[in-house]
């Protein structure tokens, strides 16, 4: 009995063990699940570990040719550009995450081959569901080949309408995206506005950007049923300028799904699938129609990716966030990037310093030109004055959120070159 009874103990013993192992095996597989976040499909069937890296990856010289071409005068800078707003609210600035790590991303070629099947089913029901919803007779169509043999990159199909259609609609298929869009002054002079369902879309400018969503509640389901689309989330941008007396240039309103991918916190457009309503109000021509207002003049904008965000922009390596006070010493020096495509209008510009600034933000950048990577960066903001019209101005200038090397080599050769 006392050797069935070590027997029995030992069972139970092996059977703890087994427990105790299957236990560790869940742990390592829930390890590998926490793991999988960094861990990305680049496009193939291989899986690669994203690195991070402590040090520099970058030195100033690249950052330059990433964005434009920087100047240094002392402390004073005109490497900036210019923001310019009626009320700071319209910055749009974000507080500064609280990250050790931020994500470089990288934007791959997502590039498809052209598809007429995919592009008529895309049309057909947009302009079925369309014309619906604006009580007219669906048009019929002819989808052609647009060819530019010197950039085959933009060659895209395009659904070719009879020249008697009242309304200017555009559709196309790119090699990325597929792209509609519809122009409030599309109708003749003499026509009522154009109504969905009865609705007309207009906005007060002069609301709130949270009164101005619902105010564009009813009008949101129709242009989600017209696409075939469902968003979460409405975004509003305001742009202003330094002369109208109109108010607001240009105010869009962007329909989408925020959680898409991590850049559409820090993009102005969204870079996964969105409906937009792009209210412009500036004067283009002589009795161009523009207000204070109530604004009436848009366009419907709808862009559908044909491959998901995370294949367009894959992470590419995690870096070291350095702290706000280092990023303010290098922006103390003159050691900053304006954003600015051009180079020779940041060079006439009067020089800003920018010591005391008044706001700061993170911003993801996609370079200028070639460049494929999508760089964070801290954005400060420094009041310098009313424009002309009455807005406040704001210069805006980048210090790389990132270690970068190589900057007083780079900035004073940059100096002794604009001499």
């Amino acid at each position: 009995m006392k050797k069935d009874k070590q027997i029995t103990s030992l069972t139970r013993q092996d059977r703890r063990i087994k427990q105790i192992i299957v236990i560790i095996a869940c742990l390592c597989i829930l390890f590998g699940a926490v793991a999988s976040i960094f861990i990305y499909k680049l496009g193939s069937p291989k899986y690669v570990l994203i690195p991070t890296y402590d040090d520099a990856q970058y030195s100033a010289l690249d950052i330059a040719r990433f964005l434009s071409e920087p100047q240094k005068e002392g402390i004073a800078t005109n490497a900036y550009t210019k923001r310019y707003v009626p009320s700071d609210e319209y910055l749009y600035i974000d507080p500064i995450p609280s990250e050790e790590y931020l994500t470089v991303y990288e934007k791959a070629e997502t590039k498809q081959d052209l598809d007429v099947n995919e592009f008529a089913k895309f049309s057909d029901g947009i302009i079925s569901r369309l014309f619906k919803k604006i009580n007219m007779p669906a048009p019929t169509y002819e989808i052609e080949l647009d060819e530019d043999p010197k950039h085959p990159e933009d060659n895209n199909l395009s659904a070719k309408f009879s020249k008697d259609m009242e309304l200017s609609l555009y559709l196309r298929q790119h090699l990325n995206h597929s792209w509609f869009s519809i122009h409030s002054d599309s109708l003749s002079n003499n026509s009522p506005p154009l109504l969905f369902d009865g609705i007309k879309i207009e906005i007060d400018q002069r609301k709130s950007d949270e009164e101005i969503k619902r105010d564009l509640e009813p009008i949101k389901e129709k242009l989600f049923y017209i696409f075939g689309a469902d968003f979460a989330d409405v975004k509003i941008v305001r742009e202003y300028d330094d002369n109208s007396e109109n108010g607001v240039s240009i105010l869009e309103i962007f329909f989408y799904n925020s959680d898409a991918h991590p850049l559409n916190a820090n993009s102005f457009r969204p870079i996964s699938d969105y409906i937009c309503i792009s209210f412009e109000n500036y004067m283009n021509f002589s009795g161009d129609i523009v207000s204070d207002s109530i604004l009436t003049q848009y366009d419907v904008y709808y862009r559908q990716y044909r491959s998901a965000p995370e294949e367009r922009f894959v992470p590419k390596m995690k870096l070291k966030m350095i702290p706000l006070k280092d990023a303010e010493a290098l922006l103390y020096n003159g050691y900053v990037f304006g954003g600015h495509v051009c180079p020779l209008c940041m060079a006439a510009q009067d020089g800003v310093d920018f010591e005391n600034y008044d706001y700061v933000d993170l911003q993801y950048v996609l370079g200028y030109g070639d460049g494929t990577e999508v760089l964070p960066f801290y954005a400060f903001y420094k009041y310098i004055g009313k424009s002309a019209n009455g807005n406040k101005t704001y210069a805006k200038t980048y210090v790389p959120a990132i270690e970068v090397t190589g900057y007083e080599e780079y900035f004073e050769a940059q100096k002794s070159q604009h001499k």
